[in-house]
C-alpha cells in the first residue's frame, strides 16, 4: 500500500511537472507571437507618417517631431520594452514604447482610445457645422474664432469633475489662457497663418487629452519638475520621455524605501502648488498607475498622467477675484469607497488650496506606507498618527500645510535613524 501511494505520488508529481513545463512553453510561444505581432504593428510605422495620423492635420497634435519618426533613429523593435509592449496590446489606449539614440527611451501616445479618437472626429465636424468625415481645414479659418473656443474649453464648468469631460480647468477665469498655451505658439509677430494652424493643434489636444499642454508649459518654465519631458508630436501621436515603471511594482519594497518615496511625494505637492510663477497645478487623479518611479531608482516619483488638472491663475486682477480669494482653501476629508472626493469650485475660489497635500497624504496612507515595521515604531511611535493628521487635521493640528511639513520632517528623521 505504501509503495502504491508512493508510486501514485510520483506519478502525479511528474504529471504536474509536465503540465507546468507545457504551460510555460505555451505561454512563452504566446508571448513570442504577441511580441512579433506587436513589433509588427510598430514596424508598420514604416510609412510612419500615415500611422501617426498626419492626414488629420490641422486637427492633430502638431508636426514638430515627424522628422524623429522618419529619420530611422527610433527603434520600435526594442527588446528592453518587450513585456511592456506586449501588455500594450491588451490596453487600447494606444501607448507604445521605443528606444532612440538621440532621445533616449521614449513613450508614444495617441492620447486616447480608438473610439475616443473617432468621437473627436465627430466633435470636430459638429463644431464646424458639417457632417461626418468633414474637411478639418475649417479649423484655421478666422471665422471659426478658435481662440474663443480654446478659452471656452478650459473655463470652469460646474458638475464636470469626475466625468470623462473634465480635462483641464483654468480658473477663476481664462484671461491668461494665452500664457498657458504659449509654448505651442510662435511669437505674435510671426506668421498668423501658421499660428492659426498651431491654435488648431491646441484646440484638438484640449478636446481629447490636455496632457501635452500642461507638460510642455511646465517643461519650458523651470527644470526639476516631476513630469516627463514633452518631445513634440507628429500627427495624432505625441512623444515624451520614458521615465520608469509604475509605482505599483515597488509597493512590496522595504518600508524605509517607501518612506523615502512618501517624502518625495510630499515635496512634489509643494512643487505643483507653489513653484510656478504664474499658476498653481492641482492634480486630481493620483494613483499607482499614474505615477512612475524615476529610472535612477532614487525614489523620485514622476507624474505621467496629467489629463485631469485644475490650474489656478496666481495673478488675478482685484476686480476679478472671488469673494474668498485671499483666504486659503482647506480640502475636506470626505469618506467614500474607492473614490477621491474634492471640489473644483472651492479650489477655484481661493488663491491657494491644500488640495495637493491632502491628495498626497491620502494616497500615502492608502497605498504607500502600509505594514509599518516594529523597528520604525520604536524610533517614531506616532509616525502613522502624523500621517492621519495630514489626511484629517483637527483644529488643534493647525493647517494641512503644517501637518504635511511635520510628517515630512518625521519621515526623514526615521529614515536617517533606521537606515
Amino acid at each position: 500500500m505504501n509503495y502504491y501511494r508512493s508510486a501514485r505520488s510520483l506519478f502525479y508529481g511528474a504529471f504536474r511537472g509536465f503540465l507546468c513545463v507545457a504551460c510555460s512553453l505555451v505561454a512563452f510561444a504566446f508571448c513570442q507571437m504577441l511580441w512579433r505581432y506587436d513589433t509588427g504593428l510598430l514596424r508598420a510605422w514604416g510609412p510612419p507618417l500615415r500611422v501617426a495620423g498626419v492626414e488629420s492635420c490641422p486637427a492633430c497634435y502638431g508636426l514638430d517631431s515627424c522628422s524623429a519618426l522618419t529619420s530611422g533613429d527610433i527603434d520600435y523593435y526594442c527588446p528592453k520594452f518587450t513585456t511592456i509592449s506586449i501588455m500594450s496590446i491588451f490596453g487600447v489606449k494606444n501607448v507604445y514604447f521605443a528606444c532612440s539614440q538621440s532621445y533616449g527611451d521614449i513613450v508614444m501616445k495617441k492620447l486616447g482610445h480608438d473610439w475616443q479618437l473617432h468621437q473627436l472626429d465627430m466633435k470636430i465636424c459638429d463644431a464646424l457645422g458639417q457632417s461626418e468625415d468633414c474637411d478639418f481645414n475649417g479649423l484655421t479659418d478666422p471665422s471659426f474664432s478658435i481662440r474663443d473656443k480654446i478659452a471656452s474649453l478650459v473655463e470652469y464648468k460646474e458638475g464636470l469633475v469626475g466625468s470623462e469631460e473634465f480635462g483641464l480647468t483654468l480658473c477663476p477665469n481664462t484671461k491668461h489662457v494665452g500664457k498657458l498655451i504659449s509654448s505651442f505658439l510662435l511669437n505674435e509677430n510671426e506668421s498668423s497663418i501658421l499660428n492659426n494652424i498651431l491654435l488648431a493643434n491646441v484646440w484638438t489636444i484640449l478636446n481629447i487629452n490636455p496632457e501635452p499642454i500642461i507638460m510642455k508649459y511646465i517643461n519650458n518654465s523651470t527644470l526639476g519638475w516631476p513630469v516627463p519631458t514633452y518631445m513634440g508630436a507628429c500627427g495624432r501621436t505625441t512623444l515624451q520621455s520614458y521615465n520608469g515603471e509604475m509605482l505599483g511594482k515597488f509597493m512590496s519594497k522595504p518600508w524605509l524605501k517607501r518612506a523615502r518615496l512618501a517624502v518625495n511625494l510630499l515635496k512634489a505637492a509643494d512643487v505643483f502648488t507653489f513653484n510656478h510663477t504664474d499658476f498653481r497645478f492641482y492634480l486630481t487623479d493620483i494613483s499607482l498607475e499614474n505615477i512612475v518611479m524615476s529610472k535612477d531608482q532614487m525614489w523620485h516619483p514622476i507624474f505621467v498622467d496629467l489629463e485631469n488638472v485644475v490650474v489656478v491663475d496666481k495673478h488675478v486682477h482685484l476686480e476679478d477675484q472671488p469673494e474668498e480669494w485671499t483666504s486659503n482653501h482647506t480640502s475636506e476629508s470626505i469618506e467614500c469607497n474607492n473614490c477621491f472626493a474634492f471640489s473644483t469650485e472651492n479650489i477655484c475660489r481661493h488663491h491657494v488650496s491644500d488640495h495637493n497635500h491632502y491628495a498626497m497624504c491620502k494616497f500615502i496612507e492608502e497605498s504607500i506606507l502600509h505594514s509599518v515595521p516594529e523597528s520604525v515604531l520604536k524610533v517614531s511611535p506616532n509616525v502613522m498618527d502624523l500621517l492621519r493628521r495630514c489626511v484629517s487635521p483637527s483644529d488643534d493640528d493647525g493647517d494641512r500645510f503644517s501637518a504635511a511639513q511635520i510628517l515630512k520632517d518625521e519621515l526623514e528623521f526615521v529614515i536617517e535613524q533606521c537606515e
